[in-house]
């Protein structure tokens, strides 16, 4: 949102969530607290989040106000800008990318499957975390 790039591939060595959210959904807004959470207490240990709004060009207003409102601390970015690489577009949303310090994708969270909470959080992404 600030106008910078963000390049997945300079974030190498970091554990990555990719968050796919956007305002109008209620799933997404219902997982912010517990990414925002988990993102504090494991940010200087080699963690990032980079969520990236499906929203509309037009409703990159409301998606300032939420970030603002969320205390969303990561990187956000409008979806449609984004150059996808191999995420593609996503059917449904929330969904959430862990990638590893590699850059592998380790695991999808979504609501119906695997969805965020700080225990799953904590069961999927600590154990990819680099030693320190």
């Amino acid at each position: 949102m600030s106008g910078a790039d963000i390049d997945l591939a300079k974030l190498r060595g970091q554990v990555v969530l990719v968050h796919f959210w956007a305002t109008w959904c209620g799933p997404c807004i219902q997982e912010m607290p517990a990414l925002e959470t988990f993102y504090e207490k494991y940010k200087s240990k080699g963690l990032e989040i980079v969520a990236l709004s499906e929203d509309r060009t037009r409703d990159i207003d409301d998606v300032h106000h939420m970030v603002h409102h969320m205390n969303m601390n990561y990187p956000v970015a409008m979806a449609h800008t984004a150059k996808r690489n191999s995420f593609g577009d996503q059917a449904s949303l929330p969904v959430t990318y862990v990638l590893d310090a590699t850059g592998t994708v380790r695991a999808e969270m979504r609501p119906d499957k695997l969805p965020v909470t700080v225990e799953n959080l904590e069961k999927v992404v600590s154990p990819l975390m680099p030693a320190r």
